[in-house]
């Protein structure tokens, strides 16, 4: 839950940051918000961890993703995206690696 916690609090302070001043602000601040509780109380059982860990996937891809295709400038991508795109596939490699 300390992971989960961490990654919903940095999507909050990034979104924030980002959509200040925009039509999106208070729906997505809502939304991961209202997903963050859901989760942490989904993850307090066995079955709902899993379940908890899919849909903040979910729900924190979408946000990085309309932020992406819509708010965020050039070098803000050049800055931001595609070092984090970079780490996350080397993190999904290692991921394979691992368990296979």
């Amino acid at each position: 839950m300390g992971n989960l916690t961490v990654v919903f609090c940095f999507t909050f302070a990034f979104v924030g940051s980002e959509l200040i001043g925009t039509s999106a602000y208070f729906p997505f601040l809502f939304t991961l918000g209202a997903t963050f509780i859901f989760n942490i109380m989904l993850a307090q059982y066995e079955a709902g961890r899993v379940i908890s860990i899919i849909i903040s996937a979910a729900v924190i891809a979408c946000a990085y993703a309309y932020d992406f295709a819509f708010y965020s400038s050039s070098k803000e991508k050049e800055t931001f995206y595609i070092p984090m795109v970079i780490e996350l596939l080397i993190l999904a490699f290692g991921y394979t690696l691992y368990f296979f």
